[in-house]
């Protein structure tokens, strides 16, 4: 038998712990393509959000509090795009739901499978097993759980797919800087970074958004 190691440093505990046949192959998660399904539903996706020729901004597998600072600093107002919000955990829909009611945001749910409205500024993701489909259906995507000391979230399905990425600084996984050109990554460590790279990734129309992040 043998130990199938992520990175060196990982190998290296290993032997530490006493395991000889240890070897590194990487994350296998590099290998994984998205199901062809699933792109055909962000395809449908795509379609359906970009009504008035809107860009997406996903917000994407956010954290308790992450939410409410996209809402406090007007992501969900700038004019040339819909903010789609995909709640990291199931249980927490109602909750983000409610801090939009509260806020008075329009917004709609993405189980509802309704047209999106004109005056909707947001979409909450409140389904299962859709983020390839709605990684392929965005324009843009925040990566959740790194604005807040929560460790980040797997960005590679997002830079698959060829998307600009905007990440927090706490970002747990640090071999990140090392795997990726970072052409089309985004990294801050203050919200209005977040605020005016939205803005000018998304209002510059002379700027194509192809720019994801591709694998070392």
């Amino acid at each position: 038998t043998g130990i199938a190691a992520q990175t060196e440093a990982d190998a290296k505990r290993f032997q530490l712990l006493g395991a000889s046949n240890v070897g590194v192959i990487g994350n296998l998660k590099f290998d994984v393509d998205a199901p062809p399904a699933q792109l055909a539903l962000g395809a449908q996706l795509k379609q359906r959000f970009a009504i008035q020729n809107r860009r997406v901004l996903l917000a994407a597998s956010t954290r308790d509090g992450e939410e409410k600072l996209f809402i406090i600093n007007k992501l969900h107002e700038i004019p040339e795009a819909l903010l789609v919000i995909v709640p990291r955990h199931p249980q927490r829909f109602g909750e983000v739901a409610a801090l939009l009611d509260e806020h008075h945001i329009a917004y709609q749910r993405r189980s509802a499978n309704a047209a999106i409205r004109s005056e909707t500024q947001v979409v909450l993701g409140d389904s299962m097993g859709e983020m390839p489909a709605y990684y392929a259906a965005c324009d843009l995507a925040f990566i959740g759980g790194s604005l807040l000391p929560f460790g980040g979230q797997n960005l590679i399905e997002a830079c698959a797919l060829g998307k600009p990425v905007l990440i927090g600084e706490v970002q747990a996984d640090g071999q990140f800087n090392t795997v990726w050109q970072t052409s089309g990554l985004v990294v801050g460590d203050e919200w209005s970074d977040y605020l005016e790279g939205s803005k000018d990734l998304i209002s510059d129309w002379r700027k194509p958004l192809s720019c994801g992040c591709k694998s070392a």
